[in-house]
């Protein structure tokens, strides 16, 4: 496997994208290179259509584990869902109904009027946590998308905070990692 450079690292833009069209949304946390150019986000209806939240593992050296680097490891992020019966958004806490608990090495699901990771259609929150090591030092710029609440700590900082209800919109945030240091990663959706 070949180390990211640090100039190649600060090229670079870990996107956690939820792209709003009418037919369609797509939310991807990925390291991709840094475009100074921005897509349209189409029209922003209430979004009943497809929701697909991939990590990707760029050059197969990000690693993020559900427990910190100095125990055994496990590949993956641990994934909270609950459930709730208010139209208000919920806080982020682990106080509401728990529909399932799995680990999952990337994010992706789709759901369109479909059950959210087996649970229920709507009122759904999902609480990704564990930990990331990066292979070399940099700053890392993260841009979200997302119809209501979204947000990302990474470590002791608040990396995106958008956590209201509202119409498809995003914010950014950036974080400055070590190499080969273990950081806590806590995202709400």
């Amino acid at each position: 496997m070949n180390a990211l450079k640090k100039s190649s690292l600060k090229r670079m833009v870990a996107g956690l994208c939820l792209t709003c069209t009418d037919e369609w949304i797509e939310w991807r946390l990925a390291l991709m290179p840094l475009k100074k150019d921005s897509q349209s986000q189409g029209k922003r209806k209430r979004i009943l259509a497809r929701v697909s939240l991939v990590l990707f593992l760029a050059f197969g050296s990000l690693l993020f584990t559900p427990t910190p680097a100095h125990s055994e490891t496990t590949q993956g992020l641990t994934q909270d869902v609950y459930t709730y019966d208010s139209s208000a958004l919920p806080d982020r806490l682990d106080t509401y109904t728990l529909c399932n608990t799995s680990t999952v090495a990337n994010i992706n699901f789709d759901v369109g009027g479909d059950l959210v990771a087996g649970c229920q259609e709507d009122f759904v929150l999902i609480h990704w946590h564990g930990y990331i090591t990066l292979p070399a030092d940099g700053e890392i710029t993260f841009q979200s998308y997302a119809d209501d609440g979204f947000y990302m700590a990474i470590g002791d900082s608040v990396v995106i905070d958008n956590w209201w209800l509202k119409g498809c919109s995003g914010g950014t945030g950036t974080h400055t990692f070590e190499s080969g240091v273990s950081q806590k990663v806590d995202i709400w959706w």
